[in-house]
């Protein structure tokens, strides 16, 4: 972007003063087109957090399933080793079907616990691990 403003204002030769007035006057024409990128490149980035070091992983994603419903999550699918949750606001539920964005993974392994999706999501569960009490062992728990 900053090549390009370069390239713009030796190739008009303009003066400096000349070259802001024009681009705070187009700024609609590389403002929005850059608001819309960042915004949509952190809204709909999905996020992981892995859980390991613990005993008993299955106990850790019951309690992260359980931990996102009280949240206001609801399950809408549940197999052998995941669930996947969304929100039931319908303003969220439209993201959900852009990209799914809202859906919230939470599946284990004998070896680790994954749960993937929105940040908020993910940064609620990372904080209660780091900060809150919890009602299992979480000595060697690691997050990453």
């Amino acid at each position: 972007m900053l090549v390009y403003l370069v390239f713009w204002l030796v190739a008009s030769s303009a003066t400096l003063n000349e070259f802001r007035q024009d681009v705070s006057s187009s700024a609609g024409l590389w403002l929005f087109p850059v608001a819309g990128g960042i915004i949509h490149a952190f809204s709909f980035q999905k996020h992981t957090l892995t859980i390991t070091g613990i005993a008993e992983p299955e106990q850790v994603a019951e309690w992260a399933v359980r931990f996102l419903q009280k949240e206001g999550r609801e399950t809408i699918s549940e197999r052998d080793a995941e669930t996947v949750l969304a929100s039931p606001n319908k303003f969220f539920r439209l993201f959900h079907y852009w990209l799914g964005a809202e859906l919230v993974h939470v599946r284990y392994t004998p070896d680790h616990v994954a749960v993937t999706g929105h940040y908020r999501h993910i940064d609620l569960i990372e904080s209660k691990i780091k900060f809150g009490k919890l009602d299992f062992s979480f000595q060697n728990a690691k997050t990453s």
